[in-house]
């Protein structure tokens, strides 16, 4: 594990680890991790691509298939605006993350 992603990983277990944030966004529009999000762990939390998943999937999944699930949400584009973002009314309860290599 490398260093950045060493401190991805505690800063997510530490958002995480307040009660209110089950679902977390992470746009990662330079695509800067997408190579290394294998080594990013956080215990009792599903890392899901919002590139491989369907936005009713993930839904369905979020409201009512797995509402007590905690995910990480990864987006490897840049967040889309309000009007073509099918999670958007989620994004506005969900926690937002951001990271760089800066």
């Amino acid at each position: 594990m490398t260093m950045d992603t060493h401190q991805i990983s505690q800063t997510l277990a530490r958002i995480f680890s307040r009660p209110e944030n089950k679902v977390v966004f992470w746009y990662d529009g330079e695509k800067e991790f997408e190579d290394s999000l294998a080594e990013i762990q956080v215990p009792g939390v599903t890392l899901v691509r919002l590139d491989s998943a369907g936005s009713l999937e993930m839904r369905i999944r979020i409201e009512h298939r797995d509402p007590a699930d905690r995910l990480l949400l990864y987006a490897p584009y840049e967040e889309p605006p309000p009007e073509k973002n099918w999670l958007f009314d989620i994004q506005l309860y969900a926690c937002p993350f951001h990271a760089d290599k800066a």
